[in-house]
């Protein structure tokens, strides 16, 4: 493990969102973080939402601000 911190968002929800962007914070998975991390991979704040092309996942510090 190299070390690296990685900001968390304080929110374990997360809107989806035409507009790109974002603070880039991973957004925690509401229940059995660490085995979906393991299985689906860290979400983060700004990625696009693999389920809706042309869409991103946002948390909700950053969506309130949009």
């Amino acid at each position: 493990m190299c070390g690296a911190q990685v900001n968390l968002s304080k929110s374990s929800f997360a809107r989806v969102s035409k507009i790109s962007g974002g603070c880039g914070s991973a957004i925690p998975y509401a229940k059995g973080h660490f085995e979906l991390v393991e299985k689906q991979g860290l979400l983060w704040c700004g990625m696009e939402y693999h389920q809706m092309p042309g869409h991103y996942l946002i948390c909700l510090d950053c969506f309130s601000t949009e």
